[in-house]
């Protein structure tokens, strides 16, 4: 069994590592195609809320762990997880393409809605980045529309008129393992979704679960705060934060041509040893 101390250092170690393999390389924008882009992007928001991860749950010289914290930053590195596999499941740049008309569409619904907020209160001088007034949101969306149109041309696509959510995206990912036989409890992204990311939702939107797990109630009622957490919920989180990490990086850097097997032989053992 791996003890807090062990699994944070590794943790710091492996993050470290990864930090400065990717630091290291030069990435050109204009070299790579859709799929490899988000994927670099995808690994920089990982090794960020990794390492946000790492400092929250840290509890050196007895500080306080913020485990709650921690689970809301989690929930997002679940989904950047079933999004990068989802983008990589398909052999072309199609789920790149869908991916990023999702992204798009969520930009334009957020300016529809600052559109209608500034058009309902004139008087109120909103503005919002170089958008003066209700009317420029439009070419805005205009733009994004045509970004859209331009990836379908370049890429000879047609895209869903519905473009999947996030948990349909996690199903479409278990129906092609399951078409290769593969699909396992532990390879599942729907058991990802609903394990972690709809648990973890409770408590990043604030939900009476979510504030419940605030307080602690002893047998007369009396309601005690519980804002740190405790030592036990370090090798619960950090276990899991390790293990989307290690895949993330291993897939990243093989894609990257960074992948050194010999380099990576005791994250591999390390990893192995946290699934006992």
């Amino acid at each position: 069994m791996t003890n807090n101390k062990e699994l944070l250092e590794n943790f710091r170690e492996i993050l470290t590592y990864g930090y400065s393999k990717l630091s290291s390389f030069a990435f050109y924008e204009n070299k790579y195609r859709l799929r490899k882009n988000l994927l670099y992007l995808m690994m920089a928001a990982t090794q960020s809320y990794s390492e946000a991860i790492l400092k929250l749950m840290n509890n050196s010289n007895n500080a306080s762990i913020y485990d709650k914290a921690a689970e809301v930053v989690y929930r997002s590195l679940v989904e950047n997880f079933i999004n990068l596999h989802f983008v990589y499941f398909s052999k072309t740049q199609r789920n790149a393409l869908i991916f990023l008309a999702y992204s798009i569409h969520d930009k334009n619904d957020f300016a529809e809605k600052f559109k209608k907020l500034m058009l309902k209160y004139p008087k109120w001088n909103l503005e919002f980045a170089c958008i003066k007034n209700p009317h420029d949101w439009d070419k805005f969306i205009d733009d994004n529309n045509k970004l859209i149109k331009t990836g379908e041309k370049k890429y000879k696509l047609t895209l869903p008129e519905r473009i999947p959510g996030l948990r349909a995206r996690a199903q479409a990912y278990d129906v092609y393992l399951k078409s290769k036989g593969k699909l396992e409890k532990a390879n599942s992204l729907e058991s990802y979704y609903v394990t972690y990311y709809k648990f973890f939702s409770q408590v990043a939107h604030l939900t009476m679960p979510g504030l419940e797990r605030f307080y602690e109630v002893d047998s007369n009622g009396k309601r005690t705060l519980d804002i740190d957490g405790k030592p036990d919920s370090i090798g619960r989180l950090v276990g899991i934060t390790y293990q989307i990490y290690f895949v993330f990086l291993n897939f990243t850097l093989k894609k990257l041509g960074l992948y050194n097997a010999q380099e990576f032989v005791r994250f591999n053992k390390f990893s192995k040893s946290l699934l006992k």
